[in-house]
């Protein structure tokens, strides 16, 4: 099943505030604000919302956190915007560049621990390109009808 950009469904709220909330208990509340959609692949058990960053202000605009769960495991991941380049006219695409700064996956107690993304082959890297891509920038709330490319980078020390 191909990633879905959707509201979140009353049915799926339960689940998701609760890892949310956990999320927030370890990061703090400061520049939070509850997702109201995400995107979604749910054969696969995993979605991308984002729940920090943005804002008016050039400097915080540019940041963002999101939760990223695939199939039980719940990872938390601070991203700075690099650059964004297109879009601008009709069947140009737009490509965003994002730095991780910070991937770290939260343990059954609770506690996050830095995850090593490149230990697994690729394998995740590849999925966050694919769910970042699928968000189109904004997710539901994107009109942009161009083709959309995202890419990720790896900051210093993740």
């Amino acid at each position: 099943m191909p990633f879905v950009n959707e509201y979140i469904p009353e049915a799926d709220k339960p689940r998701y505030e609760a890892i949310e909330n956990a999320v927030i208990k370890r990061t703090g509340p400061v520049g939070h604000s509850p997702a109201q959609y995400w995107t979604i692949d749910r054969e696969m058990d995993l979605f991308l919302t984002k729940i920090k960053g943005g804002g008016r202000d050039v400097e915080r605009s540019r940041f963002a956190a999101y939760i990223f769960h695939k199939a039980g495991r719940t990872f938390y991941i601070e991203t700075w915007l690099i650059d964004t380049v297109g879009g601008d006219k009709v069947g140009q695409p737009r490509t965003t560049t994002e730095r991780i700064d910070l991937f770290s996956e939260m343990d059954a107690s609770g506690q996050f621990f830095k995850y090593d993304i490149q230990s697994d082959q690729g394998e995740t890297m590849t999925l966050l390109k694919e769910v970042f891509t699928a968000r189109r920038g904004s997710g539901v709330l994107n009109t942009e009808r161009c083709e959309y490319i995202s890419i990720l980078e790896l900051g210093k020390g993740v």
